[in-house]
């Protein structure tokens, strides 16, 4: 891969947690990988061994910062910053609910982590908040790292904010596997794609077929 004068960006998200292998809208700070997560973040972390960070950010949420340390090393996650705005929706008003459930209980049709219709249900932030509050944080993010390699470890909104608010990707991916990652060229003002990696197959068709193929 390439790299220009503004560097390239990658997104990672997170292993999987217990909430994620039962399909749960939760968004606990301190629950961390499971074995399939920690498992999932060490074959990531085989697949992108040749790509060199110069800066890494992350969430403060734990199973990113697990994520980072066994995939790329305890000493990396040792020198990522955190960023508080990088964290994941707020989502109390469903905790450990499944889809199913908050559609009997709310009569909302859960559709990505973005949805508006979460907007009706008390405890859930606010999707234009919630996307403000990241690409603010992410904005940030690439003026400080300018010319720089950067991974930024993250969740699936996350990365819906950032594709929605940057690249204006239509449809979203309903969610990201565990452990996907994401790599692009930054030219100072837009973002080209460069690489995909443990994406479902609809990424590619008809949703986003510039990704495919790309190599790390």
């Amino acid at each position: 891969m390439s790299q220009n004068h503004y560097g390239n960006i990658f997104f990672l998200r997170h292993g999987e947690t217990v909430s994620n292998s039962k399909k749960y809208w939760s968004n606990y700070f301190y629950e961390g990988l499971n074995e399939d997560g920690v498992r999932q973040a060490e074959d990531i972390g085989k697949r992108i061994k040749n790509l060199k960070f110069d800066t890494i950010y992350t969430s403060p949420q734990i199973r990113c910062i697990q994520t980072i340390s066994y995939s790329i090393g305890p000493e990396n996650a040792g020198r990522a910053i955190q960023v508080n705005d990088l964290k994941e929706r707020e989502m109390d008003g469903v905790l450990n609910m499944t889809t199913n459930d908050i559609k009997n209980k709310f009569s909302v049709n859960a559709g990505t982590i973005l949805s508006e219709d979460f907007d009706r249900i008390p405890e859930i932030e606010k999707s234009d908040l919630f996307i403000a509050r990241v690409s603010t944080a992410l904005r940030e993010i690439f003026q400080e790292s300018s010319g720089k390699n950067i991974l930024i470890v993250s969740h699936g909104g996350t990365m819906c904010a950032f594709l929605k608010n940057f690249i204006n990707i239509d449809p979203l991916p309903r969610t990201f596997l565990n452990c996907a990652f994401l790599g692009m060229e930054y030219d100072g003002k837009n973002f080209h794609p460069r690489v995909s990696v443990n994406m479902k197959p609809d990424w590619y068709a008809p949703i986003n077929p510039s990704w495919k193929g790309l190599p790390l």
